[in-house]
């Protein structure tokens, strides 16, 4: 009995001992226990966005490995401390397999578009800079409502990614929120159809998709994938399609699916040469641009536009357009023979100029306008969701509070949905450097924000006798509002958002609150029951609404 406490206490300092060993170790994050958690500095909005790295075991930088990225599903109480991860069955996956696994935060629940779909590009462009990634086996994976983001994104810039893959994902709007498409106006069908899976199929030209849906999903209605499934046949497409007869929704957090999508993008080749044929459509000039063609300039805005572009023989391009005024193409000198010159086939025309190979060819020749507002481009155009992807700023006047009371309000929709505050000034505070760098949201009227009295003469919307006209058409009452977008008078690249009168959608969900504005539009405050049957998904109805063509004048 004596000796009891000598033991308590040689175990004790053996403990203590072990404890300091250990402690003193140098400390080693391993990829089989937990992952590693990024961070990187939003351009847009200043905010600090997360993501997760999960490695192979033994990873080196002297080796090459592929990367998966996914994307996570629908979940109303993730945030930035309480995120969605996957678990280690589903993770440990692909870092068996020898893959780097990325996982964003997205935004909380963007559906991976917009700004979301930024944070995925993000992600993909810091992971292959801090890893070592093989460029040409780079995949993007998603889940549920991750699954919706993956089409989207991956249709959006198919030259960026080798291969897809989802699990119970949606591919088609009108059929999840039960719409007609033909009773929309054409500026609601292309705000739709912009990020519309089904409507950007012919994009997975090189793009193979691998999707797995369960036929019991109650959630997503697994109509979904056979109809992209269907599309994806006519255009003969390559996929992989399975569909599990007695699957629910939720399969994706079992570990079999994963280890199906791992064992089929081990498959998936690498591809070195570039693409003879390129062919994307596009709802906007931001995602107008894949391989080595891009868009330039729609006929209309409020159509999708689309090309083909394909290297034939004896140097020819052969490019086939719809809704498009002007392209550019870049097609690698590889692609072509020996010949110097080629020629484009436009549209079934042979055009008589000659092109140098290897080098630019711009449609039409013409000189940039040397007047404002000059003309759209990839980041300096609508629709009015587009102005918050890049820097800017929320500027309310200071004559009205009611001004100021929107703005607060923008900027806290803004952080509920996006998970980031953006700055915000008032009208006297605004600095040259401001007018530079941001896009301004600008709130109030030339009558009470500094900023609108001083470009009120510049504007397609013009504030008379207490209302509002564009063009010739003029509107006026109480419950009315407006938002355009529109080239900033106070910059060559910078975009003004104005926001006037009855705030818009007070009946949307938080994060659909933008989707359906065009460039312009002028609203009441009575609801448009056509947008969706959900009681959530409701826009104020237009008085006027649509986009601004090539030169920033109302389309006819």
């Amino acid at each position: 009995m004596p000796t009891q406490p000598k033991l308590i206490l040689m175990a004790k300092s053996t403990f203590s001992l072990l404890l300091f060993c250990l402690l003193m170790m140098p400390f080693k994050a391993s990829a089989q226990t937990q992952p590693s958690e990024h961070s990187y500095i939003s351009i847009a909005d200043g905010s600090s966005q997360p993501y997760w790295i999960y490695l192979p075991p033994h990873y080196s930088p002297q080796k090459k490995y592929p990367l998966a990225v996914l994307l996570h599903g629908y979940d109303p109480g993730i945030t930035k401390y309480n995120a969605w991860l996957p678990g280690k069955e589903i993770w440990s996956i692909f870092t068996n397999a020898g893959f780097v696994l990325a996982v964003p935060y997205g935004r909380r629940n963007s559906d991976f578009v917009d700004i979301g779909e930024d944070d995925v590009l993000r992600v993909r462009q810091e992971t292959m800079q801090r890893y070592s990634i093989d460029a040409q086996r780079v995949f993007l994976i998603g889940v549920s409502m991750g699954a919706y983001g993956v089409y989207a994104d991956a249709l959006h810039h198919p030259d960026k990614w080798r291969a897809a893959a989802t699990i119970s994902g949606r591919t088609d709007f009108y059929l999840w929120f039960n719409l007609n498409r033909d009773d929309l106006p054409d500026w609601k069908k292309v705000l739709f159809d912009a990020n519309d899976p089904r409507h950007l199929a012919r994009n997975a030209l090189h793009l193979p998709f691998y999707i797995q849906h369960g036929a019991m999903d109650q959630v997503v209605d697994v109509e979904n994938s056979r109809r992209f499934v269907a599309d994806l046949q006519k255009l003969n497409y390559a996929f992989r399609y399975e569909e599990y007869p007695y699957a629910g929704h939720y399969m994706y957090f079992e570990g079999k699916p994963y280890e199906k999508i791992v064992h089929w993008l081990k498959a998936v080749p690498s591809v070195i040469s570039p693409p003879h044929e390129v062919r994307l459509t596009t709802g906007t000039l931001r995602d107008g641009k894949t391989d080595w063609a891009q868009i330039t300039a729609f006929d209309r805005y409020d159509q999708l536009a689309s090309i083909d572009a394909k290297v034939v023989e004896n140097n020819i391009v052969e490019v086939t357009t719809s809704n498009v005024a002007g392209f550019e193409l870049t097609p690698p000198k590889v692609l072509f023979s020996g010949k110097k010159d080629i020629q484009l086939q436009l549209n079934g025309v042979l055009l008589p100029q000659e092109y140098d190979a290897g080098k630019k060819i711009i449609y039409p020749q013409e000189a940039p306008p040397q007047s404002f507002p000059g003309y759209k481009t990839a980041h300096r155009s609508g629709p009015i969701k587009a102005c918050f992807r890049d820097p800017f700023l929320a500027v309310y006047g200071t004559t009205d509070p009611i001004d100021q009371i929107h703005a607060w309000q923008f900027v806290s929709q803004w952080q509920q949905y996006a998970d980031g505050i953006p700055p915000m000034k008032a009208d006297k505070d605004v600095t040259s450097e401001d007018l530079e760098k941001y896009n301004l949201i600008l709130f109030g009227t030339p009558d009470s924000n500094l900023l609108l009295d001083k470009i009120a003469d510049k504007l397609p919307v013009k504030f008379v006798n207490d209302g509002y006209q564009i063009g010739q058409k003029y509107f006026s009452g109480k419950n009315i509002g407006v938002i355009f977008c529109y080239p900033s008078p106070f910059s060559t690249q910078r975009m003004i958002v104005v926001q006037t009168g009855l705030y818009w959608g007070e009946a949307l969900p938080i994060n659909h609150k933008w989707d359906l504005l065009p460039d312009y539009i002028i609203y009441n405050d009575s609801i448009d029951e056509e947008d969706s049957l959900r009681d959530e998904d409701k826009t104020n109805h237009a008085l006027i609404a649509g986009f601004f063509d090539h030169h920033w004048n109302v389309e006819k």
